[in-house]
């Protein structure tokens, strides 16, 4: 069975590893650590990522206002009929049949 090494000499040995310019495999020889072994302790011993200095910034958008023009028109006589959408057919009939004498 191997040596344990305690958890905050791993972060010790990571961060010095850490400001050298050798490589993973050199430092953890240098050491007398497994090369594996040692990066399973830079896995676990990460840099927390930086805190958001900031707040995100959220921008207020306003669409423009729809079109006042209706999607259904229609003229019948002398008056014009408008509608967001199409009315129900028979209805519409009674009102063209209404206004048709006008």
């Amino acid at each position: 069975m191997g040596k344990h090494t305690p958890v905050v000499q791993q972060g010790r040995l990571v961060a010095e590893w850490r400001g050298t310019d050798q490589s993973m495999s050199a430092f953890a020889r240098q050491h007398g650590v497994a090369q594996a072994t040692f990066a399973a302790w830079v896995a676990r011993h990460r840099p927390a990522p930086p805190a958001a200095t900031e707040a995100p910034r959220f921008v207020q958008v306003a669409a423009p206002p729809a079109p006042a023009t209706p999607a259904f028109s229609v003229r019948v006589g002398g008056h014009a009929l408008h509608f967001d959408s199409p009315p129900p057919a028979a209805w519409f009939a009674a009102v063209v049949q209404a206004l048709a004498p006008c």
